[in-house]
């Protein structure tokens, strides 16, 4: 192939690329705009008060569940899903995508079953700093958030469909649903439910997001109905890709549940303290992720199925630059406008000036991480994409420890922003030893192409 073409090839598939990361950006937008009003609409009404505390508790099990089971099987699914369809057809890939979709409905099921029979066992350890009546609250609200693991972890397996086959909109536009659904339900009836209106309005939201993925995925011609064809081969390579995404991702997952435990022990509030610090760095950078890291995957999957390496580092490199010049001028402009976001956002309500000031000083220890965390997203999707996820378990296991003993460090040093902190630092040192694996394995293949 002729420089010429080289060029072209690389200019389309970068536009391809910019296109539907704009694409994903506008809808993630409308997603984080809601997702801001409904955290305005829950300061409002709750504050940062026990209540709250409880619900966030609550909710960080099945959040936890749901990151482990389908995060791990999105990155097990979406690059092998490719490289079949690429080599074999729609009818073989449509096939796989039953098979696996089978796997990850048990895996949701047992994992709700468990959680809520073992609740009474594991509560209580985690979250000793909490009172007889508010780890009560925190067990019923957890009984009512439950169908939320089976119904959003079925979302996300749909979802991981829908993008491998480059329908990103829908997907991006689903959660919007959970948002509206939030709102309605604490504006109206917070008096009459309190915090279980929140729930409810979750739970009502996650179920609609069902719906609607599942009606577009059967759209696009896939049954929802899980089958077995026998295609055992492709099914074990996913069975080992996913075993040991699963691993690293019980491993990540586990920081956010260490740090809520760890939060919980601290002064009453600080859970949900901590909760809306990050709330306005997640927005960014989920933004952010979301847009890069879903529209990143498949055209890398498409490139490396192709040994298409040159292609791929000079796209990556792009995207890293575009990415730190920008995630760093958005770190500095959130530290110096930290107290005023906050005040702006915020404080209304049972939300008072003192809860300003501490929520900015932990917003501040947040925005550390926005570059680091965008350019690890993206590095991880790449090596998910060339199916090397036990170099992404390595790397957690190194995050976790760090995270821990940074986590006892400064919270020594600064209180509850210290958690902020150690969070900041986790992603700069992930970023760094995936860029630099990335960086051994790209210049060998490179190597090995210009040999023959």
């Amino acid at each position: 192939m002729t420089n010429y073409l080289k060029d072209v090839l690389i200019k389309t598939i970068n536009s391809q690329i910019l296109s539907a990361v704009l694409a994903i950006a506008g809808m993630t937008i409308i997603v984080k705009f809601l997702s801001f009003f409904k955290e305005i609409i829950v300061a409002w009404k709750f504050g940062t008060g026990s209540d709250l505390d409880a619900f966030l508790i609550a909710l960080v099990i099945p959040s936890f569940m749901i990151s482990v089971i389908s995060g791990a099987f999105n990155a097990a699914f979406i690059p092998i899903y490719i490289r079949i369809r690429e080599k074999k057809g729609i009818d073989i890939a449509q096939q796989f995508f039953s098979e696996v979709t089978c796997i990850g409905a048990i895996l949701l099921i047992i994992a709700s079953i468990a959680i809520v029979q073992a609740a009474h066992w594991y509560l209580p350890k985690l979250i000793g700093g909490f009172s007889a009546e508010k780890l009560k609250l925190t067990l019923n609200l957890l009984y009512v958030l439950s169908p939320v693991i089976f119904l959003n972890g079925m979302v996300i397996i749909w979802g991981a469909i829908l993008n491998a086959d480059k329908h990103f909109r829908l997907v991006a536009l689903s959660p919007s649903l959970t948002a509206l659904s939030t709102i309605i339900f604490v504006f109206f009836m917070s008096k009459l439910w309190g915090i279980y209106a929140l729930t409810i309005g979750l739970v009502v939201g996650v179920f609609f997001e069902f719906i609607t993925l599942g009606i577009a995925v059967k759209s696009n011609g896939f049954s929802l109905r899980p089958r077995w064809f026998g295609n055992n081969d492709y099914v074990l390579q996913f069975m080992l890709q996913y075993l040991v995404i699963f691993l690293g991702s019980l491993l990540m997952s586990s920081t956010t549940l260490i740090d809520r435990a760890m939060a919980a022990g601290l002064d009453s509030g600080s859970v949900a303290a901590l909760n809306y610090g990050e709330r306005a760095i997640a927005s960014l950078s989920g933004l952010g992720a979301t847009a890069l890291g879903t529209a990143m995957i498949p055209y890398f999957s498409q490139m490396i199925a192709c040994n298409d390496w040159k292609q791929i580092k000079i796209i990556l490199n792009r995207y890293l630059k575009m990415i730190f010049i920008f995630g760093l001028l958005g770190t500095v402009l959130i530290i110096i406008m930290s107290e005023p976001l906050i005040q702006f956002l915020f404080q209304r309500g049972s939300f008072t000036a003192e809860n300003t000031h501490l929520v900015a000083k932990i917003q501040s220890c947040y925005a550390l991480q926005l570059p680091f965390y965008l350019a690890s997203v993206i590095m991880s999707r790449l090596v998910s994409s060339l199916l090397a996820n036990q170099i992404l378990a390595i790397g957690t296991i190194i995050n976790v420890a760090v995270n821990i003993g940074l986590n006892f460090l400064f919270i020594q040093k600064i209180g509850i922003a210290g958690i902020a902190l150690s969070t900041s630092f986790v992603y700069i040192i992930s970023f760094a030893f995936l860029f630099f694996y990335w960086t051994r394995v790209c210049n060998k293949k490179i190597a090995k192409s210009q040999k023959i």
